[in-house]
């Protein structure tokens, strides 16, 4: 029997992120997927036109009902929900988990409405998580509603980690010719930067799939490092898979 993974986020009915692209990432790395849906939308290659909350109490019940009966050994949340009430439940239910947490903070889709304005809302999940990553723009978002201005984005990057006791992955922050990933590793008390190509072409999925991807590999027991490093490089070749005439009009979440 294979160990389980477990993804709770957002459900993409065009297949293209949220749990379904989890579900296939979890796949690749031999787990399997489960998922617990935060919310239903409405989109397509062209955006997010809709966004509806799964009601708490049914999200609290799946997940309960899912931990009595399967060996659940990593939880990848996605697209966060917007009840405070309910991601307390989450820190008190999941606190003495034992397995690997990794949060993606999805906060809006490049094209469409927005999915979580109050960014308060989200702190249990922090100081639940082993690994949060956000991508750039999202950490921006989130420091600075939490925490103010940014004078300096490493020391930004380790004031969060610091006081969420979490380990920190900042996502496709833009160079000249290329993008790159910088970690803070808690337990080391230090940075790692991650360089990578940069496409001329937008892939829908990419945060999720490095997300479920990271999950996957702390699961199988590599370090911090490797697993950031080796996450990175399973969404390049994803992207490199995706011809140009595919993902011209896709928009990453």
């Amino acid at each position: 029997m294979w160990e389980v993974a477990l993804s709770i986020a957002g459900f993409d009915p065009s297949g293209g992120a949220g749990i379904l692209r989890d579900v296939i990432t979890f796949r690749d790395f031999k787990y399997f997927g489960q998922g617990i849906i935060t919310a239903n939308t409405v989109q397509n290659s062209k955006g997010v036109f809709s966004v509806y909350f799964q009601p708490p109490r049914f999200i609290l019940k799946q997940l309960e009902k899912l931990l009595e009966d399967f060996p659940i050994y990593g939880i990848k949340f996605g697209l966060p929900h917007r009840s405070l009430k309910l991601n307390e439940s989450f820190l008190s239910i999941l606190k003495n988990f034992g397995g690997v947490i990794v949060f993606d903070p999805v906060l809006k889709p490049t094209k469409g409405i927005s999915f979580v304005k109050n960014i308060k809302v989200l702190k249990p999940l922090f100081f639940l998580s082993d690994v949060v990553t956000p991508n750039y723009q999202e950490f921006i978002d989130i420091y600075t509603s939490l925490f103010g201005k940014i004078k300096n984005l490493k020391d930004a990057i380790k004031n969060f980690s610091y006081y969420f006791e979490v380990n920190t992955v900042v996502k496709g922050i833009k160079g000249k010719n290329f993008v790159y990933d910088i970690l803070f590793d808690l337990q080391e008390d230090k940075f790692y930067t991650f360089k990578y190509r940069k496409f001329p072409f937008e892939v829908r999925g990419t945060g999720c799939t490095y997300s479920s991807a990271l999950t996957c590999l702390l699961m199988k027991g590599f370090k911090l490092k490797d697993s950031v490093s080796l996450a990175g490089k399973y969404v390049q070749k994803y992207v490199e898979s995706r011809l140009p005439w595919q993902t011209q009009i896709l928009y990453a979440w």
